[in-house]
């Protein structure tokens, strides 16, 4: 090449080096222009290759979720981010969505109804306006506050979604891409975005096509199939009647069912012959009568067959109508249904029984379905055991609402029960449930049993649920009362044991002996009989004192006055009480105010204010001589006053004997009168 003749020395070298390093540079460009165009190109490769097969599924009628679901894949494996990708497809009215494909189930069920709105969320303006709704991150949108629960369990942030709609303009549903970290989409988010909502709208259509014609098939089918029916079934005729000349074709089935041998000429006149008279209004039609093109005549009717029988037959007609408008010709099949009647009549009268039982009985009646264990039937007692409406306790899920009545700990045996019927088997077991509505425990029995079909396959679960509670109170309260009696046995032979022993260590003859051993057995005897009259209701002081009284054949208004407030005592107590009221009737019949005439005794009570609470009891003697002197050492009586009352019931006693009287004075704890505390105190002590 050529040098200038002006040049400097090395300039021209230092051109030729610039050149070169542009003409490297345009070479790299080229390279990565080329890397981007062969990228491209993949992508574009890879995109055509994932439609295509995603096409290719739609046309062999494979469902929405496995067309669509090989596009998600696709734009999951080639964006290669951690995005998630589902499409929701729109109801007919395109008012709610519905997940198809994409996200987990739990995901699908908590957006299940989705509404498609402006004032929605992401999917739903898309498919209310027509267009794309780009949130770069939902914890800066407001409208998603109330959802962000859902972006946090499912971890993205960013949520782009994309309208999926016809080449005419009609909204399908919308294709959604969610973001692990929020960010806003590229121009190639965008074009893929749309591309996947365009190849879309491509197989929704095309399926709601397929699904169309496969409609219509089966539909052509099932006509064909009841013409076919119609035609041959013993029990069927077919007929068709030209109401211009008045011609008619029978089929054999036709003079089978009105009893008429075949080949005779079948007229107008003969088949009314043959209907019953009420029953003629149901079978007229001329040819003067106008109706829409294409009406069809339905109707059941009687016939009287020439033996004299009477049939019911089902009537269907269609009328075809000539050029005017008028009714020519009428094409029917008619068939005898007297025995479907009479069946239908019986189960009629069944069912009423049934449900006139059901109704009536204190148990719960029910059915379920095998396929998906939900009530078919239940009766009216499901209400006043459960405390939930029949109608309520049927809705939605009822099995998983059943259950949740149960209490925990019987959960398990109850579906276990219900899942070995559903296998087969018949079974009873008990379990408790808890009413809703006030809380209340019932425990109840069921005994269940299949109902299985012509083939021997269980398709129904039957049962009957016994109410328990009363029985398991009963028998709750039938342990008590054996606990109590058997308390109430060792105690009675304990107290026996103590006034035999007592009464022997202070008798000074066998005589003696016996008559206050006697006389101690019968007051215990009479305090256990006044308790078990009524075991429920604590025993009267009154009617205590009084009794031991009458025995020292004392009785009020004899110069015996009682006079207190009513005051219950526990059985124990009226034990230990009534033995001290004994032994003070007793000394007053040897020793005291009546052990002379003209004497008198006052028995007072009264409850003073705390704390505690106590009962003041006084027993006051008065006589109108001297009285005899007492012996000096302590026998039974003071050890029941003064050690026995104090042990038991904490009780403190004074007693105050002079010449003429004795005056007794008892301090008792108003809370030791019911037991509760003696005995817990006693427990403590033990």
């Amino acid at each position: 090449m050529p040098m200038r003749s002006d040049a400097g020395p090395g300039e021209g070298e230092r051109d030729d080096a610039e050149a070169l390093r542009q003409a490297l540079a345009e070479l790299d460009r080229a390279k990565e222009a080329l890397r981007e165009s062969e990228a491209n190109l993949r992508d574009q490769e890879f995109w055509f290759a994932a439609q295509k097969e995603a096409f290719r599924a739609a046309m062999n009628g494979a469902p929405l979720e496995t067309s669509l679901g090989i596009l998600v894949d696709a734009a999951v494996r080639s964006a290669g981010d951690g995005r998630r990708c589902a499409f929701y497809i729109a109801d007919p009215a395109g008012r709610k969505l519905r997940h198809v494909v994409g996200m987990p189930y739990a995901y699908a069920k908590a957006v299940e109804d989705f509404a498609a709105s402006p004032e929605s969320l992401a999917c739903g303006p898309a498919i209310a306006t027509g267009k794309p709704v780009v949130t770069p991150d939902v914890f800066e949108e407001p409208r998603w506050e109330p959802w962000r629960w859902l972006a946090q369990e499912y971890g993205y942030r960013g949520c782009w979604s994309f309208p999926v709609e016809t080449v005419a303009g009609r909204l399908l549903g919308s294709f959604a891409m969610y973001l692990p970290e929020p960010r806003a989409p590229s121009q190639r988010d965008l074009e893929l975005g749309a591309g996947l909502a365009q190849a879309a709208s491509i197989i929704i259509s095309h399926e709601a096509a397929s699904d169309e014609q496969r409609r219509a098939q089966a539909s052509l089918r099932e006509n064909e199939q009841r013409l076919t029916v119609a035609l041959e079934a013993g029990r069927m005729g077919t007929y068709r009647h030209d109401l211009r000349t008045g011609e008619q074709e029978w089929s054999a089935g036709q003079y089978e069912i009105f009893g008429l041998a075949p080949g005779q000429p079948p007229d107008r006149e003969l088949f009314m012959s043959l209907v019953h008279p009420d029953d003629h209004h149901l079978v007229e039609f001329s040819a003067e009568d106008i109706r829409e093109p294409g009406t069809y005549l339905d109707s059941e009717f009687r016939i009287i067959r020439p033996d004299g029988e009477t049939r019911w037959v089902s009537a269907h007609a269609l009328a075809i109508f000539d050029a005017s408008g008028h009714p020519a010709e009428l094409i029917g099949v008619n068939q005898d249904v007297t025995e479907q009647r009479r069946l239908a009549a019986a189960i009629h009268t069944s069912e009423e029984r049934l449900r006139e039982f059901s109704e009536a009985s204190s148990d719960i009646l029910w059915i379920r379905r095998a396929d998906d264990l939900q009530w078919e039937y239940l009766s009216p007692a499901f209400h006043k055991i459960y405390g939930i409406s029949r109608q309520d306790a049927m809705r939605g899920d009822n099995l998983n609402a059943w259950a949740e009545l149960i209490v925990p700990e019987d959960r398990d045996t109850a579906l276990g029960g219900i899942a070995k019927v559903r296998a087969g088997e018949r079974v009873s077991f008990e379990y408790r449930v808890r009413r809703p509505e006030d809380g209340q425990l019932r425990w109840l029995r069921n005994t269940d049993f299949p109902i299985r079909d012509e083939t021997g396959a269980v398709v129904r679960i039957g049962g009957i649920g016994h109410d328990l509670t009363d029985l398991k109170l009963a028998e709750e309260h039938q342990r008590f009362l054996l606990s109590e009696l058997q308390h109430r046995v060792r105690n009675t032979l304990a107290v026996i044991r103590s006034i035999v022993r007592r009464s022997a260590a202070t008798a000074t003859s066998k005589d003696q002996f016996f008559t206050h051993l006697d006389g101690r057995i019968a007051a215990f005897a009479r305090v256990q009989a006044a308790v078990t009259r009524d075991p429920s209701k604590p025993l009267d002081l009154a009617v205590l004192v009084a009794e031991e009284l009458r025995v020292a054949a004392a009785q009020e208004g004899q110069g015996v006055s009682i006079d207190g407030p009513p005051v219950g005592l526990a059985p124990k107590t009226a034990e230990n009480f009534g033995l001290a009221i004994h032994e003070l009737a007793t000394n007053a019949v040897k020793y005291g105010a009546l052990s002379v005439g003209g004497g008198t005794i006052n028995v007072a009570w009264s409850i003073a204010a705390g704390p505690p609470e106590t009962l003041e009891f006084r027993w006051t003697e008065r006589s109108t001589a001297r009285m005899p002197t007492p012996p000096l050492r302590q026998g039974f009586g003071t050890e029941v006053l003064e050690r026995t009352l104090a042990y038991e019931l904490k009780a403190t006693t004074t007693r105050d004997i002079g010449p003429t009287g004795i005056a007794c004075h008892i301090t008792i704890p108003l809370d030791q009168l019911s037991g509760r505390q003696a005995g817990e105190d006693r427990a403590r002590s033990e």
